[in-house]
């Protein structure tokens, strides 16, 4: 159930008494035994929404007690740059190694109700800190993130043969369906979330293999031997124009004689799973390789597919084509484990402090 956000005072109690106690009442949540240091998340957010004033901030509660979050503005003088909000989320970790995923979790839950009960985009723009704020400690351990590059140095790529294979492809007018595909595809290169890619690319899949299904005929097969299966009423093996799953299947050993049925089948699960409300960690275990692997395999069989819908007269002069040894975006960041001294005003005042680091 979501709590609404509320003003700091309410009902002439003021919220911030309750800052940063956080427990679980929940106790028969395994993951909610053991707990034993508080913590506080400290992350900006992009956000196309702000709090009513400057000056003021919003606690929300989890009804279970799980984590409590402090929503403030970020006052920003230049307008060239995105609007932040400043959230901080108190909640309880076995140590501060395991803090961090469990204070992603609790942020993943935070701005998926934070969006629903606003209809306003938000996402995380960086973690600035998380702090160990269990009360009556001198000396206190923090994660502090450094600041990671947003923009790294491109790759020196683009030169006149890959001008010139650009210009041959512009002669190709391709039908809407390669068209739907091609932007498909475009947004699955960009993305960086592993997920996202994943199904950005079958979209395109399944729109190229729709696309080119042929009209003539197929047989169910057997699950288990993968025969045509046979009617012993009709005596005959029952056809029908190819299902979906079957075009795709078609498409991918048409277009990449190296796949096999293995890998197939484990598209197609990842497919379902992801499709179903699964990540890719979850079905980790249940993938060859990676969960991110599965991503590249996909997108590489995508890139085969959309070549496949080129004429064979583009082929005649040399065609330069970029491919990148993985879809997948990866970051590094450097987080420092600093021991201090909690100064005078005890974690109030620290919390402001190193909120403007």
């Amino acid at each position: 159930m979501f709590q609404e956000p509320v003003p700091v005072v309410a009902e002439g109690r003021d919220r911030r008494d309750d800052w940063g106690k956080v427990g679980c009442s929940c106790l028969v949540r395994p993951e909610c035994k053991g707990l034993s240091m508080r913590c506080i998340a400290d992350y900006e957010i992009e956000s196309e929404m702000s709090v009513v004033s400057d000056d003021a901030q919003l606690m929300l509660g989890h009804p279970a007690g799980k984590f409590q979050a402090r929503i403030k503005n970020i006052v920003r003088d230049d307008y060239s740059k995105p609007f932040l909000l400043s959230l901080q989320i108190a909640f309880e970790a076995p140590s501060l190694r395991e803090a961090p995923d469990i204070a992603q979790d609790m942020l993943v839950e935070c701005l998926n109700t934070l969006v629903f009960a606003t209809g306003a985009g938000v996402r995380r723009h960086r973690t600035k800190q998380i702090i160990d704020s269990t009360p009556a400690l001198e000396m206190r351990e923090c994660l502090i993130w450094a600041d990671s590059l947003k923009y790294k140095d491109p790759q020196p790529f683009l030169d006149e043969g890959i001008a010139g294979s650009i210009e041959q492809l512009l002669r190709f007018d391709p039908p809407p369906a390669v068209r739907r595909a091609l932007r498909w595809y475009r947004f699955g290169v960009y993305d960086s979330t592993p997920e996202d890619q994943f199904q950005y690319f079958w979209f395109a899949l399944e729109i190229l293999a729709e696309h080119q299904k042929t009209p003539e005929k197929v047989a169910d097969k057997c699950p288990q031997c993968k025969s045509p299966l046979y009617c012993e009423t009709c005596k005959a093996h029952p056809t029908h124009r190819p299902y979906p799953k079957q075009a795709i299947r078609n498409l991918i050993q048409a277009v990449d004689k190296t796949c096999n049925e293995e890998t197939i089948e484990f598209l197609d699960k990842a497919r379902n799973a992801l499709m179903h409300g699964a990540t890719l960690k979850e079905i980790d275990d249940e993938l060859p390789g990676s969960g991110e692997h599965i991503v590249d395999v996909l997108g590489k069989i995508l890139f085969k597919a959309l070549v496949h819908q080129l004429p064979k007269e583009l082929f005649k002069e040399t065609l330069h084509f970029g491919m990148p040894t993985t879809y997948v975006r990866q970051a590094m960041t450097g987080i420092a484990h600093v021991s201090t001294v909690v100064p005078m005003g005890g974690m109030e005042s620290w919390l402001s402090i190193v909120s403007r680091v």
